[in-house]
């Protein structure tokens, strides 16, 4: 069996990525989007901190 294109294309990226996304509701709009190979507690507390800033 083939490999799936997803984990060819995490293996070729060098690794894998971690995903903060946050979507409103109702609008169903993003507003929250961040794809790292680390994300730090104090970057994802300002890009949420920002986000609620902006959209409430």
């Amino acid at each position: 069996m083939g490999e799936s294109t997803s984990s060819s294309i995490r293996r070729r990226m060098g690794g894998s990525s971690l995903v903060a996304s946050m979507v409103d509701e109702h609008t169903r709009q993003s507003v929250l989007n961040i794809v790292e190979r680390s994300i730090p507690a104090e970057d994802l507390v300002a890009a949420l901190e920002k986000a609620f800033a902006l959209w409430g």
